[in-house]
């Protein structure tokens, strides 16, 4: 005579055992198959909580991505800058002044429309050197050499129009810009790019210009 398999009552509750209750609770309808054999299929209800799921997650991972690709083309006119601090610090010992002008710097810079103001100081007004080939610019990008022989790199388009970066001659460092005020075109809140997403420390305000220490 075989013996009864007597189970503890007393064990623990398992994965397994929790998947049986969530099924007892949402049960899965019941079709048919071309056979006449029952196959189960999700309820609308799982098919709402999964659907529910995936937009929670892509609202939490979207943004962090988006700066990601912010943080990315920003590494690209960082060094911009810190190439043109070092050509600009050649240019000096060689000939006594700084260069007024992309084409004296013994440089590889982008090979981007030239000239002497820029298509976009209705937006972003920067005064350049006023020599030729003092300002270089895409449709997104406007890098001036201002009067003060500094760099002025910033997006002309995208969420962070007149954000961007200054190569200060003077202090040797690369600081982050931005300009704000209604007639700048600007669309971003303030400290929306030095500081929320480059992480910078606001230095000293001139004119509608803002500027920020990087980390």
């Amino acid at each position: 005579m075989k013996k009864a398999n007597l189970k503890s009552s007393s064990r623990s509750v398992s994965v397994r055992d929790i998947g049986r209750a969530v099924n007892n609770i949402i049960p899965r309808t019941t079709t048919l198959r071309g056979d006449g054999i029952g196959a189960q299929a999700f309820t609308l209800i799982e098919l709402l909580v999964v659907v529910l799921i995936i937009g929670i997650l892509a609202a939490i991972a979207l943004p962090q991505y988006q700066k990601a690709v912010w943080k990315s083309k920003n590494a690209q006119l960082k060094l911009l800058a810190k190439a043109y601090l070092d050509a600009q610090t050649s240019y000096y010992l060689a000939n006594g002044e700084y260069a007024k002008s992309f084409s004296d710097l013994d440089i590889q810079m982008p090979n981007w429309t030239s000239g002497k103001t820029s298509a976009s100081s209705s937006f972003c007004p920067i005064t350049s050197t006023g020599e030729k080939d003092s300002v270089r610019y895409t449709n997104d990008i406007q890098m001036t050499i201002t009067s003060g022989f500094n760099l002025m790199i910033v997006w002309r388009s995208g969420p962070y129009r007149c954000g961007g970066f200054q190569a200060s001659i003077s202090r040797k460092i690369i600081r982050c810009v931005e300009r704000h005020g209604e007639t700048t075109g600007a669309k971003f809140d303030e400290d929306a790019f030095c500081v929320k997403l480059e992480g910078g420390t606001y230095l000293e305000t001139s004119g509608s210009w803002y500027y920020y220490s990087l980390p």
